[in-house]
């Protein structure tokens, strides 16, 4: 129930919403500034109560639902919450909308300055790795540094989590492991019909998590013994059920009389198939029987992640109605049934699709830009160096940028072309060809090479020239001297760049220039959102040229 629903129920004349919100901005401060308060509270505790060795659990939600291929949210709060105290240590929230930007950029105005909500511009999935990140950064700097987090397995957090804090340990949280079990043998359900009986799936992974329970206070080594039980039991073969001295296998009790009462007929499983993915879930497992041992829960935190869901209901309680109630309500009536018919027009309808495409192209972008970072399961299934590579930012120039022009020439007109030249700016190396130079690229540069002499000649007169690599070397080594550059070339993005970092990669000089490097800025396709084509006939660099001249010729 909002505040004018709540003051009209009570028959009092509501208050403006821009009032509300004033206020709202003053009291929440005050509630932030509280919560942070007891959050420092409940740190010192944790530390006296786990005589420093620190164990969070960790889990972060969404104010939007989504499913396994749709997480847009704008919006998403984590917690970490104290094992020894259950009491939450730190918090942290991710917004990727802010009303007020959002109006101003509409209207191309300058934003003013204003308390901005929004804190985040990646994808709503790599929200969650990245609260990870600060909050375990905030109780580092608080005196309360972690030693070991339990989460789920549905994010990248703890590979991201572990390139900052190499020494923080993962454990699994028991519910998220049963279900990423569940979830496998459901999935290998379509191709094994003995997995669709009832109770089977059910039983297969009561008997995993039976495994996994009995070793909890025990080493590593003893799980990994535990998980070998598995398959051999459900098979029939009860011998290592009898070495490990199980406490849930009935057959160790009563031989003779023992039977599967999960099973189809009460007999072991027979698909020798299903065996083999069996197997291959139990060697997964047992890859991962470190973060397996002492399982952790997260339950507090989906309590948590609840507790603020109801603060926000979507559902409005209306109560009997009197003088103020009833002109409220028919002022909001009014309201939405303006708000319908818009909705329900041409113009509504056009801007909610380009609103949703609009949306949807920038989750996709980010999504690609920062890899794999939400997916159930994801942990058990991909390598961690996977999920802590990431595609650069888009580059932001700084207010002096020092610009490098270049230009190459080739053997061909392929991106696999060896490079025949390396020119930028005083530089110029002519290199020796390893392949033969096409007709057509010698027409387009006049560079010849005589094969038996091992001389080179451009337009007919000779020219020293070097191997590739010392003259990639030499290029490296120009680039290296000019403090941070950024390399200009004219259809560079489409031939230039793919030319030069091919060579370069091969002879391990990449990464190298990488460091020396800003970026590289392409003069065609700024040319492109300059000039019309109408207007140039085509971008060659002379047409280009002639037309700035005249631009500054009739400026002056």
């Amino acid at each position: 129930m909002g505040p004018v629903y709540l003051l009209t129920t009570l028959n009092l004349p509501p208050v403006h919403i821009s009032t509300l919100k004033r206020k709202e901005n003053k009291i929440g401060a005050a509630l932030e500034d509280a919560a942070k308060e007891c959050c420092s509270a409940a740190q010192k505790e944790e530390v006296n109560k786990s005589n420093g060795n620190i164990e969070v659990s960790f889990d972060s939600g969404w104010q939007k639902r989504s499913t396994g291929w749709n997480y847009n949210s704008s919006t998403g709060h984590g917690s970490m919450i104290g094992k020894e105290t259950g009491k939450i240590l730190q918090f942290s929230l991710r917004s990727k909308a802010c009303h007020i930007c959002a109006l101003y950029q509409s209207k191309n105005h300058t934003v003013p300055a204003h308390e901005c909500t929004k804190n985040w511009d990646g994808s709503s999935k790599g929200m969650e790795p990245d609260m990870a990140i600060s909050m375990a950064k905030d109780l580092k700097e608080a005196g309360c540094p972690i030693n070991v987090i339990h989460g789920d397995n549905d994010s990248t957090t703890t590979s991201r989590l572990q390139a900052v804090f190499p020494s923080i340990e993962k454990k699994d949280d028991a519910n998220h492991t049963k279900k990423s079990i569940t979830s496998k043998l459901y999935k290998l359900s379509q191709k094994h019909k003995s997995l669709k009986q009832p109770n089977v799936i059910s039983y297969i992974g009561k008997c995993f998590m039976y495994a996994i329970k009995e070793s909890q206070s025990k080493n590593p080594d003893r799980l990994k013994s535990s998980l070998d039980v598995i398959v051999p039991h459900l098979y029939g073969d009860h011998s290592l059920c009898a070495k490990e001295s199980v406490n849930w296998c009935s057959f160790l009790k009563n031989t003779s009389q023992a039977r599967y009462r999960s099973l189809p007929g009460g007999k072991p499983l027979t698909c020798l198939s299903l065996q083999t993915d069996l197997i291959s879930i139990v060697q997964n497992l047992k890859d991962r029987a470190t973060s397996l041992v002492n399982l952790g829960s997260t339950q507090a935190n989906e309590n948590f992640n609840f507790i603020v869901s109801t603060k926000a209901p979507k559902q409005n309680v209306g109560l009997s109605p009197d003088e103020f109630t009833m002109t409220t309500a028919t002022k909001i009536a009014a309201k939405r049934k303006a708000q319908k018919s818009k909705q329900a027009s041409l113009h509504g309808k056009r801007g909610r699709l380009m609103k949703k495409i609009k949306k949807g192209k920038k989750e996709t972008t980010n999504e690609v830009h920062e890899g794999v970072t939400y997916s159930t399961a994801v942990e058990l299934d991909q390598a961690d160096n996977q999920f802590t590579t990431e595609i650069p930012q888009r580059l932001t120039l700084p207010t002096t940028p020092t610009y490098v022009i270049f230009d190459i020439e080739t053997t061909g007109l392929g991106r696999t072309s060896d490079i025949l030249q390396i020119s930028a700016d005083n530089l110029n190396i002519y290199i020796q060809p390893r392949c033969s130079i096409s007709e057509q690229a010698s027409i387009v540069t006049g560079i010849l090479f005589d094969w038996d002499t091992k001389k080179m000649f451009v337009k007919g007169k000779e020219v020293n020239s070097k191997p590739v690599q010392e003259a990639l070397l030499d290029f490296v080594d120009y680039v290296k001297r000019i403090p941070k550059p950024i390399l200009v070339g004219h259809n560079a993005c489409n031939f230039d760049i793919p030319v030069l970092t091919n060579r370069l990669r091969e002879f391990k000089l990449l990464e190298e220039l990488s460091t020396h490097v800003l970026g590289f800025v392409d003069t065609l396709k700024i040319s492109k959102r300059i000039f019309k084509k109408c207007d140039v006939s085509n971008y060659k660099q002379e047409n280009l040229v002639k037309k700035v001249d005249h631009i500054q010729l009739l400026c002056t």
